[in-house]
């Protein structure tokens, strides 16, 4: 985090109160990715806010939990580990919406790559839930062509892709599971759980649970990384 205190690497080190490097278990294995610090984030200077709720809610959905919220955000933070694509919120600088939130530009997400993959390598996550298409495409580091499949943000296994990320002995090979950007349903006021965009994301949850599970059950040899 030291290393990124002072980063002025883009235009949003103009934008930010704090940058907002990441929260809960850094051992986790599953790692959550979203697009951008929330306003609270940013003013904190991690995820120990009101605005957690969100994801919260979503994980206790995903979960089955009949804990309370205090409870199920424990459990979150100590199961996972939560990054953005970019470690300062984009707003506006000058003019009649100042300090209001903008879309980050695609320099910035281009920017803040190489400290995402090096989050990546650090946490050594068994699957990566990447929120919305910038996280998406932030992650894996290039444009998608007309012939390539285009990723579809369900949350689900069979949209499940690989990145590759440098490691100390060549590229290591992560998971990622794509679903919508919550930031985007907390401003569409989408509260549904169980039907589109928010769904998506409850059900990559899900997904990335089980598939932990289902690693956790095989014979996990070190792997050279």
């Amino acid at each position: 985090l030291n290393t990124y205190k002072s980063c002025s690497e883009c235009t949003l080190s103009d934008c930010r109160d704090k940058v907002v490097f990441g929260s809960g278990n850094k051992k986790a294995k599953i790692l959550i990715v979203k697009k951008t610090p929330s306003e609270l984030e940013n003013l904190h200077g991690d995820h120990y806010t009101q605005d957690l709720k969100f994801l919260t809610q979503c994980w206790g959905q995903a979960t089955k939990s009949k804990k309370g919220l205090y409870d199920i955000s424990d459990d979150l933070l100590e199961r996972t580990f939560i990054t953005q694509a970019v470690l300062c919120r984009p707003t506006v600088l000058e003019g009649e919406f100042v300090g209001k939130y903008r879309e980050v530009k695609d320099k910035e997400l281009n920017a803040c790559r190489d400290r995402l993959h090096k989050t990546v390598y650090a946490i050594d996550p068994h699957i990566i839930i990447a929120l919305g298409s910038h996280t998406v495409k932030t992650l894996e580091g290039k444009r998608r062509g007309k012939s390539e499949t285009k990723i579809r943000l369900t949350g689900k296994k069979q949209e499940l892709f690989t990145i590759n990320v440098d490691g100390l002995y060549g590229k290591v090979p992560y998971s990622v599971i794509p679903c919508h950007d919550h930031d985007q349903s907390l401003r569409s006021g989408d509260y549904d759980y169980e039907a589109g965009q928010v769904l998506s994301i409850v059900r990559a949850m899900s997904n990335a649970i089980d598939i932990v599970k289902a690693l956790e059950k095989e014979d996990n040899l070190e792997r050279l990384r």
